[in-house]
């Protein structure tokens, strides 16, 4: 007898059989692969050291514009000087101020991504100038919540011996409504 159609038809090994459910596709090897890329991603953030010195020689960094650096600005971030010892002072200083910064609750629900940049003069023994808002995020009250914490907090850490000049011309200090939820 001549062949039926379904004799002719090339079956595939997940095509549904009569009458029954059609298997389901195995992920498992595309969700290996998307969790060792996320394991991956997550090791590098926790690698990245910004207090980390860039380049060939130990020295601190210095801004790409070429000022040197008894002249910077202490604490300026991923764009400023990076010693691990500024570092450490910027820390402890903004550990300081902390406790003291109360911002209003709304306002960091409402905004978790504010941030604040406050210059703060510090003497050699650690009294403080006046702050100032370098960075304001536009919420007068939330600018305000960060000059009255460098306020109640009146004394931060003596600077390192190194950078007492610097100090002195002002530490900016980020505060963060993430740092508050």
């Amino acid at each position: 007898p001549p062949p039926t159609a379904s004799d002719m038809a090339l079956h595939e090994p997940e095509a549904p059989k009569k009458g029954g459910a059609p298997r389901p596709r195995d992920r498992s090897r595309e969700r290996r692969e998307l969790l060792e890329s996320l394991k991956r991603q997550a090791l590098i953030e926790q690698l990245r050291d910004e207090s980390a010195p860039v380049g060939a020689r130990d020295r601190p960094r210095t801004s790409p514009d070429g000022v040197d650096w008894e002249d910077a600005v202490l604490g300026g971030g991923p764009n400023g000087i990076q010693d691990p010892e500024l570092a450490r002072y910027v820390a402890a200083c903004r550990a300081a101020i902390m406790p003291n910064w109360t911002p209003l609750p709304g306002t960091v629900a409402a905004h978790p991504d504010y941030e604040v940049a406050v210059r703060v003069p510090v003497r050699a023994d650690g009294s403080l100038g006046t702050p100032e808002v370098v960075r304001a995020t536009g919420d007068a009250a939330f600018d305000r919540s960060a000059l009255m914490a460098v306020a109640k907090t009146g004394r931060l850490p003596p600077p390192p011996a190194r950078f007492r000049e610097s100090a002195a011309r002002g530490v900016i200090i980020l505060l963060s409504a993430r740092d508050k939820r």
